[in-house]
Protein backbone atom coordinates (compact mmCIF):
# COMPACT_ATOMS: atom_id res chain seq x y z
CA UNK A 1 0.00 0.00 0.00
CA UNK A 2 1.78 3.09 -1.09
CA UNK A 3 0.56 6.47 0.55
CA UNK A 4 0.92 9.67 -0.58
CA UNK A 5 2.45 12.47 1.74
CA UNK A 6 -0.16 14.69 2.84
CA UNK A 7 -3.21 12.40 1.69
CA UNK A 8 -5.35 10.68 4.23
CA UNK A 9 -7.52 7.89 3.22
CA UNK A 10 -10.11 6.58 5.44
CA UNK A 11 -13.32 5.05 5.65
CA UNK A 12 -15.50 3.63 2.75
CA UNK A 13 -14.74 4.91 -0.65
CA UNK A 14 -12.23 7.67 1.05
CA UNK A 15 -15.43 9.84 2.36
CA UNK A 16 -13.19 10.13 5.36
CA UNK A 17 -16.30 9.72 7.46
CA UNK A 18 -17.42 13.56 6.36
CA UNK A 19 -19.95 14.76 3.72
CA UNK A 20 -19.43 17.73 1.02
CA UNK A 21 -23.24 18.46 0.71
CA UNK A 22 -24.20 21.86 0.51
CA UNK A 23 -27.48 22.45 2.44
CA UNK A 24 -30.54 24.26 1.12
CA UNK A 25 -31.21 27.51 3.04
CA UNK A 26 -34.31 27.28 6.11
CA UNK A 27 -37.22 30.42 5.83
CA UNK A 28 -40.40 30.66 7.80
CA UNK A 29 -43.60 32.34 6.92
CA UNK A 30 -43.60 35.87 8.22
CA UNK A 31 -45.99 38.65 8.43
CA UNK A 32 -45.54 42.58 7.77
CA UNK A 33 -48.20 45.55 7.87
CA UNK A 34 -48.76 48.61 5.76
CA UNK A 35 -50.59 51.59 5.42
CA UNK A 36 -52.71 51.66 2.45
CA UNK A 37 -51.81 55.38 1.64
CA UNK A 38 -48.21 54.60 1.53
CA UNK A 39 -45.89 55.78 -1.41
CA UNK A 40 -44.32 53.19 -3.96
CA UNK A 41 -40.86 52.86 -2.66
CA UNK A 42 -42.12 52.49 1.08
CA UNK A 43 -39.92 50.11 2.85
CA UNK A 44 -42.41 46.96 4.20
CA UNK A 45 -40.31 44.62 5.68
CA UNK A 46 -36.93 42.61 5.13
CA UNK A 47 -37.76 39.50 4.50
CA UNK A 48 -34.99 36.87 6.83
CA UNK A 49 -33.61 33.05 5.84
CA UNK A 50 -30.48 31.27 7.50
CA UNK A 51 -28.27 29.63 5.50
CA UNK A 52 -26.35 26.42 7.66
CA UNK A 53 -23.12 26.28 5.03
CA UNK A 54 -23.04 30.57 5.69
CA UNK A 55 -23.66 31.04 2.07
CA UNK A 56 -24.97 34.73 0.29
CA UNK A 57 -28.91 34.52 -0.12
CA UNK A 58 -31.11 35.93 -2.34
CA UNK A 59 -34.70 36.58 -2.63
CA UNK A 60 -37.40 36.08 -5.43
CA UNK A 61 -41.55 36.53 -5.06
CA UNK A 62 -42.62 33.47 -6.84
CA UNK A 63 -46.36 33.37 -6.23
CA UNK A 64 -49.27 36.11 -4.81
CA UNK A 65 -48.07 39.26 -6.31
CA UNK A 66 -51.12 40.32 -7.79
CA UNK A 67 -50.62 43.43 -10.09
CA UNK A 68 -47.08 43.41 -9.38
CA UNK A 69 -47.54 45.20 -6.09
CA UNK A 70 -44.05 44.43 -4.45
CA UNK A 71 -41.04 44.15 -5.48
CA UNK A 72 -37.89 42.21 -3.23
CA UNK A 73 -34.14 42.99 -3.95
CA UNK A 74 -31.14 40.28 -3.25
CA UNK A 75 -31.36 41.80 0.43
CA UNK A 76 -34.68 40.36 1.12
CA UNK A 77 -35.81 44.19 1.34
CA UNK A 78 -39.57 43.79 0.50
CA UNK A 79 -40.90 47.66 -1.21
CA UNK A 80 -44.23 48.68 -2.48
CA UNK A 81 -43.68 48.62 -6.47
CA UNK A 82 -47.53 49.65 -7.17
CA UNK A 83 -49.64 52.40 -6.08
CA UNK A 84 -52.45 50.61 -6.42
CA UNK A 85 -51.41 47.96 -3.76
CA UNK A 86 -53.79 49.06 -1.65
CA UNK A 87 -56.62 48.01 -2.93
CA UNK A 88 -56.64 44.16 -1.89
CA UNK A 89 -56.77 43.85 2.09
CA UNK A 90 -54.10 41.09 2.13
CA UNK A 91 -51.28 39.60 0.34
CA UNK A 92 -50.02 35.83 0.64
CA UNK A 93 -46.60 36.02 -1.22
CA UNK A 94 -44.73 33.07 -2.08
CA UNK A 95 -40.80 34.02 -1.55
CA UNK A 96 -38.12 31.94 -2.37
CA UNK A 97 -34.72 31.86 -0.68
CA UNK A 98 -31.60 30.65 -2.85
CA UNK A 99 -28.42 30.03 -1.84
CA UNK A 100 -24.93 30.20 -3.81
CA UNK A 101 -25.33 26.55 -4.56
CA UNK A 102 -28.76 26.80 -6.26
CA UNK A 103 -30.72 25.61 -3.25
CA UNK A 104 -33.73 26.92 -2.66
CA UNK A 105 -36.37 27.12 0.18
CA UNK A 106 -39.57 29.11 -0.14
CA UNK A 107 -42.02 30.26 2.59
CA UNK A 108 -45.38 32.36 2.63
CA UNK A 109 -45.07 36.07 3.72
CA UNK A 110 -48.35 37.59 4.28
CA UNK A 111 -48.57 41.42 3.94
CA UNK A 112 -51.41 43.09 5.72
CA UNK A 113 -52.97 46.14 4.35
CA UNK A 114 -54.23 48.28 7.03
CA UNK A 115 -56.68 51.03 6.38
CA UNK A 116 -55.43 54.85 5.31
CA UNK A 117 -56.08 57.50 8.08
CA UNK A 118 -58.99 58.98 6.96
CA UNK A 119 -58.82 62.27 5.49
CA UNK A 120 -60.68 65.04 7.01
CA UNK A 121 -61.80 67.91 5.24
CA UNK A 122 -61.38 70.72 8.34
CA UNK A 123 -62.12 74.66 8.02
CA UNK A 124 -58.42 76.58 8.92
CA UNK A 125 -59.50 80.18 7.87
CA UNK A 126 -61.47 82.35 5.43
CA UNK A 127 -60.97 84.82 2.75
CA UNK A 128 -62.63 87.61 1.41
CA UNK A 129 -62.35 91.56 0.28
CA UNK A 130 -63.55 94.73 2.62
CA UNK A 131 -63.30 98.09 1.17
CA UNK A 132 -64.04 101.96 2.92
CA UNK A 133 -63.23 104.85 2.93
CA UNK A 134 -60.76 106.15 6.11
CA UNK A 135 -62.34 109.57 7.21
CA UNK A 136 -59.44 110.19 9.61
CA UNK A 137 -56.38 109.05 10.90
CA UNK A 138 -58.28 107.27 13.92
CA UNK A 139 -60.98 105.63 11.94
CA UNK A 140 -61.29 101.92 11.77
CA UNK A 141 -63.13 99.42 10.56
CA UNK A 142 -64.70 96.12 12.38
CA UNK A 143 -64.85 92.87 10.01
CA UNK A 144 -66.46 90.19 11.71
CA UNK A 145 -65.72 86.47 10.72
CA UNK A 146 -67.68 84.06 9.66
CA UNK A 147 -66.67 81.63 12.72
CA UNK A 148 -64.58 81.56 15.87
CA UNK A 149 -60.41 80.63 15.74
CA UNK A 150 -58.24 79.92 18.49
CA UNK A 151 -55.35 81.14 16.96
CA UNK A 152 -56.34 83.42 14.56
CA UNK A 153 -53.71 84.63 11.74
CA UNK A 154 -54.95 87.74 10.06
CA UNK A 155 -53.91 88.66 6.46
CA UNK A 156 -55.02 91.88 4.91
CA UNK A 157 -53.60 93.34 1.78
CA UNK A 158 -52.40 95.06 -0.87
CA UNK A 159 -53.97 98.59 -1.09
CA UNK A 160 -55.99 98.95 -4.53
CA UNK A 161 -54.96 101.98 -6.23
CA UNK A 162 -58.20 104.37 -6.90
CA UNK A 163 -56.59 107.07 -4.97
CA UNK A 164 -52.75 106.78 -5.64
CA UNK A 165 -52.19 108.95 -2.56
CA UNK A 166 -49.07 106.87 -0.90
CA UNK A 167 -50.75 104.42 2.17
CA UNK A 168 -50.81 100.88 3.79
CA UNK A 169 -53.10 99.25 5.66
CA UNK A 170 -53.08 98.09 9.37
CA UNK A 171 -54.67 96.06 11.41
CA UNK A 172 -55.40 96.09 14.92
CA UNK A 173 -57.70 94.14 17.71
CA UNK A 174 -57.27 90.64 16.02
CA UNK A 175 -59.66 88.50 18.26
CA UNK A 176 -60.97 84.92 17.86
CA UNK A 177 -64.02 86.39 15.70
CA UNK A 178 -63.13 89.45 14.37
CA UNK A 179 -60.72 92.12 13.94
CA UNK A 180 -60.11 95.92 13.18
CA UNK A 181 -58.10 97.59 10.10
CA UNK A 182 -57.70 100.87 8.21
CA UNK A 183 -56.03 102.54 4.99
CA UNK A 184 -52.99 104.24 6.72
CA UNK A 185 -51.66 107.01 5.17
CA UNK A 186 -48.11 107.69 6.08
CA UNK A 187 -47.01 110.36 8.45
CA UNK A 188 -46.44 113.36 6.68
CA UNK A 189 -49.96 113.23 4.92
CA UNK A 190 -53.60 114.33 6.67
CA UNK A 191 -55.10 110.57 6.72
CA UNK A 192 -58.78 110.73 5.07
CA UNK A 193 -58.61 108.78 2.16
CA UNK A 194 -61.01 107.59 -0.53
CA UNK A 195 -62.67 104.70 -0.89
CA UNK A 196 -60.63 101.21 -1.61
CA UNK A 197 -60.53 97.64 -1.50
CA UNK A 198 -58.31 94.98 0.22
CA UNK A 199 -58.54 91.35 0.51
CA UNK A 200 -58.48 89.55 3.62
CA UNK A 201 -57.22 85.71 4.81
CA UNK A 202 -57.41 84.63 8.09
CA UNK A 203 -55.64 81.34 8.87
CA UNK A 204 -55.76 79.21 11.79
CA UNK A 205 -52.25 78.98 13.42
CA UNK A 206 -49.96 76.14 12.28
CA UNK A 207 -49.09 74.05 9.12
CA UNK A 208 -51.38 72.85 6.60
CA UNK A 209 -51.92 70.84 3.33
CA UNK A 210 -54.39 71.58 1.13
CA UNK A 211 -56.75 69.18 -0.94
CA UNK A 212 -54.04 69.05 -3.92
CA UNK A 213 -50.82 68.79 -1.49
CA UNK A 214 -49.73 72.44 -1.14
CA UNK A 215 -48.30 73.06 2.18
CA UNK A 216 -49.22 76.32 3.64
CA UNK A 217 -47.65 77.43 7.21
CA UNK A 218 -49.24 80.74 8.95
CA UNK A 219 -48.17 82.15 11.98
CA UNK A 220 -47.04 85.10 13.96
CA UNK A 221 -43.78 86.95 15.16
CA UNK A 222 -42.94 90.24 16.61
CA UNK A 223 -40.32 92.52 15.07
CA UNK A 224 -39.14 96.33 15.05
CA UNK A 225 -36.93 98.41 12.58
CA UNK A 226 -34.26 95.36 12.94
CA UNK A 227 -35.18 92.01 11.15
CA UNK A 228 -36.55 89.01 12.76
CA UNK A 229 -35.84 85.66 11.69
CA UNK A 230 -38.79 83.34 11.20
CA UNK A 231 -37.97 80.01 10.45
CA UNK A 232 -39.99 77.49 8.03
CA UNK A 233 -40.31 73.73 8.02
CA UNK A 234 -41.92 70.89 5.55
CA UNK A 235 -41.96 73.41 2.46
CA UNK A 236 -40.95 72.24 -1.20
CA UNK A 237 -39.08 75.51 -3.04
CA UNK A 238 -39.15 78.61 -2.28
CA UNK A 239 -42.22 80.21 -0.87
CA UNK A 240 -44.63 83.01 -1.43
CA UNK A 241 -44.38 84.77 2.39
CA UNK A 242 -47.45 87.45 2.74
CA UNK A 243 -46.98 89.82 6.07
CA UNK A 244 -49.06 91.86 8.19
CA UNK A 245 -48.85 94.48 10.77
CA UNK A 246 -51.25 93.21 13.87
CA UNK A 247 -50.56 95.66 16.45
CA UNK A 248 -50.13 99.45 16.58
CA UNK A 249 -47.63 99.28 19.92
CA UNK A 250 -45.51 102.71 17.51
CA UNK A 251 -48.04 105.39 16.26
CA UNK A 252 -46.23 106.24 12.98
CA UNK A 253 -47.34 104.32 9.36
CA UNK A 254 -45.22 101.31 9.12
CA UNK A 255 -44.94 98.56 6.49
CA UNK A 256 -43.31 95.05 6.42
CA UNK A 257 -40.16 94.57 4.28
CA UNK A 258 -38.97 90.95 3.29
CA UNK A 259 -35.95 89.20 2.76
CA UNK A 260 -34.16 85.73 2.25
CA UNK A 261 -37.26 84.25 1.35
CA UNK A 262 -36.57 80.56 1.05
CA UNK A 263 -37.98 77.60 2.17
CA UNK A 264 -36.05 77.00 5.44
CA UNK A 265 -37.78 80.89 6.48
CA UNK A 266 -37.50 84.15 5.93
CA UNK A 267 -36.44 87.93 7.77
CA UNK A 268 -38.93 90.06 8.41
CA UNK A 269 -38.67 93.96 9.81
CA UNK A 270 -41.45 97.19 10.10
CA UNK A 271 -40.21 100.36 8.06
CA UNK A 272 -41.62 103.69 8.89
CA UNK A 273 -41.38 106.54 5.95
CA UNK A 274 -37.94 107.81 4.95
CA UNK A 275 -38.94 111.42 6.83
CA UNK A 276 -39.21 108.73 9.97
CA UNK A 277 -36.17 108.82 12.72
CA UNK A 278 -35.79 105.06 11.49
CA UNK A 279 -36.63 103.19 15.00
CA UNK A 280 -40.00 101.74 15.62
CA UNK A 281 -41.47 99.84 18.45
CA UNK A 282 -41.88 95.68 18.48
CA UNK A 283 -44.80 95.38 17.01
CA UNK A 284 -46.98 91.86 16.10
CA UNK A 285 -46.44 90.30 12.65
CA UNK A 286 -48.84 87.99 11.07
CA UNK A 287 -47.40 85.56 8.40
CA UNK A 288 -48.65 83.08 5.71
CA UNK A 289 -45.77 81.33 4.01
CA UNK A 290 -47.81 78.78 0.73
CA UNK A 291 -45.56 76.93 -1.93
CA UNK A 292 -45.82 78.34 -5.46
CA UNK A 293 -47.98 76.98 -7.62
CA UNK A 294 -51.86 76.70 -8.84
CA UNK A 295 -55.07 73.89 -8.55
CA UNK A 296 -58.24 73.65 -6.68
CA UNK A 297 -58.70 73.45 -3.11
CA UNK A 298 -61.29 71.72 -2.02
CA UNK A 299 -63.49 73.29 -5.36
CA UNK A 300 -61.52 76.58 -5.03
CA UNK A 301 -59.30 77.64 -7.47
CA UNK A 302 -55.99 79.82 -5.96
CA UNK A 303 -52.71 80.33 -8.04
CA UNK A 304 -49.07 81.46 -6.08
CA UNK A 305 -46.26 82.60 -7.41
CA UNK A 306 -43.93 84.99 -8.12
CA UNK A 307 -42.86 88.22 -10.52
CA UNK A 308 -40.19 91.12 -11.19
CA UNK A 309 -41.90 94.78 -10.58
CA UNK A 310 -40.60 98.17 -10.15
CA UNK A 311 -43.09 101.31 -9.45
CA UNK A 312 -43.88 100.71 -13.14
CA UNK A 313 -47.82 98.83 -13.48
CA UNK A 314 -47.34 95.50 -14.43
CA UNK A 315 -49.77 93.19 -15.10
CA UNK A 316 -50.07 89.30 -13.58
CA UNK A 317 -51.83 86.82 -15.68
CA UNK A 318 -53.23 84.12 -14.07
CA UNK A 319 -52.65 80.47 -16.06
CA UNK A 320 -56.20 79.60 -15.77
CA UNK A 321 -59.14 81.92 -15.65
CA UNK A 322 -61.21 82.38 -12.09
CA UNK A 323 -64.91 82.66 -12.37
CA UNK A 324 -64.79 85.45 -11.13
CA UNK A 325 -62.84 88.12 -9.82
CA UNK A 326 -60.26 86.31 -6.84
CA UNK A 327 -59.12 87.79 -3.46
CA UNK A 328 -55.20 88.95 -4.63
CA UNK A 329 -52.35 89.02 -1.85
CA UNK A 330 -48.97 90.55 -2.51
CA UNK A 331 -46.01 90.91 -0.54
CA UNK A 332 -42.37 92.45 -1.90
CA UNK A 333 -40.24 89.32 -0.84
CA UNK A 334 -36.66 91.55 -1.37
CA UNK A 335 -35.48 94.87 -0.57
CA UNK A 336 -33.61 95.48 -3.21
CA UNK A 337 -34.65 98.98 -2.96
CA UNK A 338 -34.33 100.86 0.29
CA UNK A 339 -36.80 103.44 -0.31
CA UNK A 340 -39.85 103.01 2.31
CA UNK A 341 -42.81 101.08 0.07
CA UNK A 342 -45.00 99.06 -0.42
CA UNK A 343 -47.48 97.26 -2.72
CA UNK A 344 -50.33 98.30 -4.23
CA UNK A 345 -52.97 97.02 -7.28
CA UNK A 346 -55.37 97.73 -9.60
CA UNK A 347 -57.31 96.29 -12.41
CA UNK A 348 -58.59 93.18 -11.00
CA UNK A 349 -60.12 90.69 -12.88
CA UNK A 350 -60.90 86.56 -13.56
CA UNK A 351 -57.94 86.67 -15.75
CA UNK A 352 -55.15 89.38 -14.52
CA UNK A 353 -54.26 91.74 -12.17
CA UNK A 354 -52.12 94.99 -12.25
CA UNK A 355 -49.31 95.50 -9.39
CA UNK A 356 -46.76 98.22 -8.74
CA UNK A 357 -43.98 99.14 -5.94
CA UNK A 358 -45.21 102.26 -4.65
CA UNK A 359 -42.86 104.30 -2.60
CA UNK A 360 -44.24 107.38 0.06
CA UNK A 361 -42.79 110.52 -0.48
CA UNK A 362 -41.79 112.05 3.24
CA UNK A 363 -38.20 112.92 2.24
CA UNK A 364 -38.40 113.32 -1.86
CA UNK A 365 -40.88 113.39 -4.35
CA UNK A 366 -39.46 110.76 -6.70
CA UNK A 367 -41.10 107.45 -6.31
CA UNK A 368 -38.78 105.36 -8.73
CA UNK A 369 -38.03 101.98 -7.07
CA UNK A 370 -35.37 99.36 -8.15
CA UNK A 371 -36.89 95.92 -9.24
CA UNK A 372 -38.54 94.02 -6.75
CA UNK A 373 -39.62 90.32 -6.37
CA UNK A 374 -43.27 90.25 -5.44
CA UNK A 375 -44.73 87.43 -4.40
CA UNK A 376 -48.89 87.21 -5.00
CA UNK A 377 -51.59 84.47 -4.03
CA UNK A 378 -55.03 84.90 -5.53
CA UNK A 379 -57.88 82.83 -4.08
CA UNK A 380 -61.47 82.44 -4.52
CA UNK A 381 -63.50 84.19 -1.93
CA UNK A 382 -65.06 81.55 0.85
CA UNK A 383 -64.03 78.94 3.47
CA UNK A 384 -60.49 78.33 3.66
CA UNK A 385 -60.33 74.15 3.99
CA UNK A 386 -57.09 72.18 4.26
CA UNK A 387 -55.92 68.74 6.14
CA UNK A 388 -54.03 70.63 9.36
CA UNK A 389 -50.35 68.48 9.44
CA UNK A 390 -48.94 70.24 12.69
CA UNK A 391 -49.95 72.46 15.65
CA UNK A 392 -47.78 75.41 16.42
CA UNK A 393 -45.84 76.42 13.92
CA UNK A 394 -42.03 78.09 15.00
CA UNK A 395 -42.66 81.54 15.61
CA UNK A 396 -45.84 81.42 16.26
CA UNK A 397 -46.70 83.58 19.54
CA UNK A 398 -48.30 81.37 22.38
CA UNK A 399 -49.09 84.26 24.93
CA UNK A 400 -47.34 87.62 26.07
CA UNK A 401 -46.18 88.09 29.66
CA UNK A 402 -47.09 91.42 31.11
CA UNK A 403 -44.16 93.27 32.96
CA UNK A 404 -45.12 92.81 36.72
CA UNK A 405 -42.49 92.17 39.80
CA UNK A 406 -43.93 88.65 40.23
CA UNK A 407 -46.32 86.53 38.29
CA UNK A 408 -47.95 83.45 37.38
CA UNK A 409 -48.94 82.82 33.32
CA UNK A 410 -50.03 79.60 32.28
CA UNK A 411 -49.64 78.69 28.44
CA UNK A 412 -50.91 75.50 25.92
CA UNK A 413 -47.97 74.06 24.23
CA UNK A 414 -47.65 71.45 21.78
CA UNK A 415 -45.62 68.32 23.06
CA UNK A 416 -41.47 67.89 22.56
CA UNK A 417 -41.29 71.77 21.33
CA UNK A 418 -38.82 74.24 22.10
CA UNK A 419 -40.04 77.33 23.79
CA UNK A 420 -38.62 80.66 22.95
CA UNK A 421 -38.80 83.76 25.65
CA UNK A 422 -38.30 86.57 24.15
CA UNK A 423 -37.55 90.18 26.78
CA UNK A 424 -37.80 93.29 25.22
CA UNK A 425 -38.69 97.01 26.33
CA UNK A 426 -41.03 99.41 24.86
CA UNK A 427 -39.17 102.36 22.81
CA UNK A 428 -39.45 104.64 25.89
CA UNK A 429 -37.80 102.64 28.04
CA UNK A 430 -35.11 104.86 29.85
CA UNK A 431 -32.02 103.62 28.46
CA UNK A 432 -30.48 103.50 31.88
CA UNK A 433 -33.08 101.54 33.54
CA UNK A 434 -31.49 98.32 35.63
CA UNK A 435 -34.36 95.57 34.56
CA UNK A 436 -33.87 91.72 35.97
CA UNK A 437 -35.71 88.93 34.07
CA UNK A 438 -36.57 85.64 36.01
CA UNK A 439 -38.67 82.89 34.13
CA UNK A 440 -39.11 79.64 36.06
CA UNK A 441 -41.33 77.11 33.89
CA UNK A 442 -42.99 73.66 34.42
CA UNK A 443 -44.95 71.03 32.68
CA UNK A 444 -48.29 70.00 34.30
CA UNK A 445 -49.29 66.89 32.01
CA UNK A 446 -49.01 63.33 33.35
CA UNK A 447 -46.00 61.68 31.94
CA UNK A 448 -43.91 61.47 34.07
CA UNK A 449 -41.51 63.95 33.10
CA UNK A 450 -40.05 66.66 35.16
CA UNK A 451 -39.66 69.44 32.28
CA UNK A 452 -39.05 72.69 33.59
CA UNK A 453 -37.62 76.12 32.27
CA UNK A 454 -35.75 78.57 33.85
CA UNK A 455 -33.29 81.62 32.77
CA UNK A 456 -32.22 85.08 33.90
CA UNK A 457 -31.33 87.73 32.33
CA UNK A 458 -30.42 91.06 33.07
CA UNK A 459 -30.51 94.47 30.58
CA UNK A 460 -29.19 97.59 31.34
CA UNK A 461 -28.98 99.71 28.60
CA UNK A 462 -33.03 98.74 27.44
CA UNK A 463 -32.17 96.70 23.99
CA UNK A 464 -33.84 93.88 22.94
CA UNK A 465 -32.97 90.46 24.88
CA UNK A 466 -33.29 87.02 23.62
CA UNK A 467 -33.36 84.09 25.86
CA UNK A 468 -33.89 80.41 24.87
CA UNK A 469 -34.59 77.30 26.16
CA UNK A 470 -34.49 74.93 23.55
CA UNK A 471 -35.11 71.72 25.64
CA UNK A 472 -38.43 70.03 24.85
CA UNK A 473 -41.35 70.19 27.37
Amino acid sequence: LAIEPGLLVSGANGSGGGSNTNVAPTISNQTFSVNADAAVSTLVGTVQANDADGDAITYAILAGNTNNAFSIDSSGRLRIANSAFGATGQYDLTVRASDTAANNASATVTVNVTPAAPTTTTQIGEVGRVSMRQQSKTHWQTVRLNRTYQNPVVILGPLSATNRTPAVVRVSNVTSNSFRWQIDEWDYLDGPHSLEAVSYMVVEAGTHTLSDGTKLIAGTTTATHASTNVALTGLTGTPVVLSTVTTVNGGAAVTTRLTNVNSNGFSVRVQEEEGGDGFHARESIAYVAIEQGSGFNSGKQFESGTTAATHANKQITFGSTFSAAPSVFANIQTTSGADTSSTRFYGLSGSSVYVYVAEEQSRDTEQYHATETIGYLAMATGTLTAQTTGGNQAGVRIGELERTSVDTHTFTVPSNRAIEIDSYFAAAAPRDQLDTHDFFGDDDDSDDRKNTLSDRSTDTDGDAKHITDTSAV
